[in-house]
C-alpha cells in the first residue's frame, strides 16, 4: 500500500491510497465521506487491480480550503489525480453525491483517460421536478436539507447513515460511518450540500454511455425511476439493483464480483 499527497489548486494537497497493479479502479466517496469507506475494495479488489482511494478536499487527511468547495473544483481535483498518477484507461466509481465530481471532470476533461463509469445510487439531477423523477427530493426537501445543515451535519448524518443499510448495524459499525462522515469540515459539507443539490449532468450521463461502459447500482428505493430514465437516455449502459445506498460496504463480496466484471468490459477504444 502506497500514500500519496497530490497537490491541487488552491495551494492544497489530497490524500491518496494506492494499491495493487492492473486496471485502476479510482473511487470517489459520497458526500462528507473519506476513502475509508472504500476498505473493502481496497483490500479485495487490488490483487488484480491497481486501486486508488482519497479523501476529498476538506475530508479526511486532505486540507479544508474556504474556497473551491464546488464540485467542478472537485471535477479538476480528479483531473490533477489522474494526471499525476498517470492513470489510463481508468475506472471510475463514483458514491452518491461523488458523482458530481465524475460528472464534473467530464464536462471540463472529457473522457479520453476513462474507461468506463460506475455511478452508485445518484441521479445525474439529484433535484426532482416535473421533468426528472429520479432525484434525492424536490426543491422544497433538498432546500429544507440545507437548512438543517447551517449548524453542522452532525446531527443530519445521525438520522440518516442508518437508512443507508438495509440491516441492523452494531454500535461499532455506525460510529465508523458516522466518523468517516464527521471528517469532512462544516462549511465544506454545507457548500457542496447547496452545490450538489442544483446541479443538472444529465447531458453527461448520456454522452459517457455512448462513450464508455456506463455502469448505475441503484437502491430498491430509486429502482424505477432511475430504469426509466437510463432506459430512454442511457439505453447502452447496465443497470444494478442493491438493497441499499450503501452497498458496497453492506454487501462488498457480491459488489466487487460486479465490479469486477464491469471492469473487464470496454476500455479506451471501445
Amino acid at each position: 500500500m502506497k500514500t500519496h499527497s497530490i497537490a491541487v489548486a488552491g495551494n492544497t494537497t489530497l490524500f491518496v491510497r494506492d494499491a495493487g497493479e492492473g486496471r485502476p479502479l479510482l473511487f470517489v466517496p459520497g458526500w462528507t465521506f473519506g476513502h475509508d469507506v472504500f476498505g473493502a475494495q481496497q483490500a479485495g479488489l487490488s490483487d488484480s487491480h491497481r486501486v486508488i482511494t482519497y479523501d476529498p478536499r476538506g475530508t479526511g487527511r486532505s486540507p479544508a480550503t474556504l474556497m473551491g468547495n464546488t464540485y467542478a473544483q472537485h471535477g479538476d481535483d480528479l483531473a490533477a489525480l489522474i494526471e499525476t498518477l498517470e492513470l489510463d484507461d481508468v475506472i471510475v466509481v463514483a458514491w452518491s453525491y461523488g458523482s458530481n465530481a465524475a460528472y464534473a471532470y467530464l464536462r471540463a476533461h472529457g473522457h479520453d483517460r476513462i474507461g468506463g463509469l460506475a455511478i452508485l445510487d445518484e441521479s445525474p439531477k439529484p433535484m426532482r421536478d416535473a421533468e426528472m423523477g429520479w432525484g434525492e427530493g424536490s426543491a422544497a426537501e433538498l432546500s429544507a436539507y440545507l437548512g438543517m445543515l447551517r449548524g453542522g451535519h452532525a446531527e443530519f448524518m445521525s438520522g440518516y447513515a442508518p437508512t443507508m443499510i438495509s440491516r441492523e448495524t452494531t454500535a461499532e459499525e455506525m460510529d465508523r460511518i458516522l466518523a468517516s462522515s464527521q471528517s469532512t469540515e462544516p462549511h465544506v459539507a454545507w457548500a457542496l450540500f447547496a452545490d450538489g443539490a442544483l446541479a443538472d449532468w444529465r447531458e453527461e450521463a448520456r454522452a459517457i454511455a455512448r462513450a464508455r461502459p456506463y455502469w448505475n447500482v441503484v437502491s430498491e428505493g430509486h429502482k424505477d425511476a432511475a430504469s426509466a430514465w437510463l432506459s430512454e437516455n442511457a439505453p447502452a449502459g447496465k443497470l444494478s439493483v442493491y438493497p441499499s445506498h450503501m452497498m458496497f460496504w453492506e454487501f462488498p463480496d457480491r459488489f466487487n464480483q460486479d465490479l469486477r466484471a464491469f471492469a473487464a468490459e470496454g476500455g479506451n477504444g471501445s
